[in-house]
């Protein structure tokens, strides 16, 4: 799916899918309420695909509705029935979503870059540029310590 990566998304199609086709994306919203999208280059390829995932979902929820299924063909409804998407809405949830998850980060003091592990890295504590930055001062621009100092004027 992604020409400059080595790794592909994968999706299941299921009756929970929501899709919005927007030239050139296609922007679709799964079972978790995660927002996703997928651009294509040629805009034709995009409509034949949205085309294709909004009778595969169809399929699904039909499926689910009859509770049978394996063997009935998927069936397109009319642009009536189809389900609106309010993706202003959607992207307004998935923004809350977001600033609510990244402010209890930043209250527990986990904020910055992902680890090696894939999850977030404890960061320093605020105070410790001040602490580093203090005890520079002491040693660099006054030279030495005050247990230093009554070391010279002892031998001097």
């Amino acid at each position: 799916m992604n020409r400059l990566s080595m790794e592909n998304r994968t999706e299941p199609i299921t009756k929970d899918l929501d899709f919005l086709l927007q030239d050139p994306f296609l922007l679709y919203r799964n079972a978790r309420s995660s927002i996703c999208g997928i651009w294509f280059y040629d805009t034709e390829e995009c409509q034949r695909i949205a085309e294709l995932m909004k009778n595969l979902t169809q399929y699904e929820q039909l499926k689910a509705h009859h509770g049978a299924g394996a063997g009935t063909p998927p069936m397109t409804l009319s642009s009536r029935e189809e389900k609106e998407v309010d993706i202003v809405r959607m992207l307004a949830r998935a923004k809350d979503e977001y600033t609510k998850c990244k402010t209890a980060r930043e209250r527990q003091g986990w904020y910055g870059t992902a680890g090696a592990n894939g999850g977030f890295e404890k960061a320093p504590s605020r105070r410790m540029p001040e602490l580093v930055f203090k005890g520079k001062t002491k040693r660099g621009l006054q030279g030495v310590t005050a247990d230093q100092k009554r070391q010279r004027r002892g031998k001097v």
